[in-house]
């Protein structure tokens, strides 16, 4: 009804889309962080610890700290670039690609106009997971990490 009448309108709708991460309460990641065998394991970018425990490399979240949260179910780090709480989807699996346009058709199918996709930047990740450069000295300020 609220796009019908838009359309009606003259007005063209389109959706907020943030589709980089879900909630850690989502029902994928849910299924995801419950072993390393499931059908979704490969739904979020898990990685091991390093030989001495620490995150698998200096990423760091947006939000400060590290971009690396230890999951205690699965033995593994998972990937954030926000919150911990927001963990990173894996746009590297078929699976989920597939799954993020049946969304897209979803809303399609029901007379949106169009996508405002937010976070794109931080879609997909290198899959080496190297660290990142430390900045040169002159470059580094207050807002920005090493």
């Amino acid at each position: 009804a609220l796009v019908a009448e838009a359309h009606r309108l003259g007005l063209r709708v389109m959706i907020d889309g943030v589709i980089s991460h879900t909630s850690d309460e989502h029902a994928w990641f849910v299924e995801s962080r419950r072993n390393r065998t499931n059908p979704k394991a490969d739904w979020y970018v898990w990685a091991d610890p390093r030989p001495d425990g620490t995150p698998p490399n200096n990423w760091l979240s947006i939000f400060g700290g590290s971009a690396w949260q230890w999951d205690a179910r699965r033995m593994q780090y998972y990937l954030h670039n926000f919150l911990a709480e927001q963990p990173d989807l894996n746009f590297h699996n078929r699976d989920v690609q597939d799954a993020l346009l049946d969304v897209a058709r979803f809303w399609l199918d029901r007379g949106v106009d169009g996508f405002r996709l937010d976070t794109i930047n931080f879609y997909f990740h290198s899959q080496g997971l190297e660290d990142n450069p430390a900045l040169p000295p002159e470059e580094r300020n207050d807002q920005t990490a090493p």
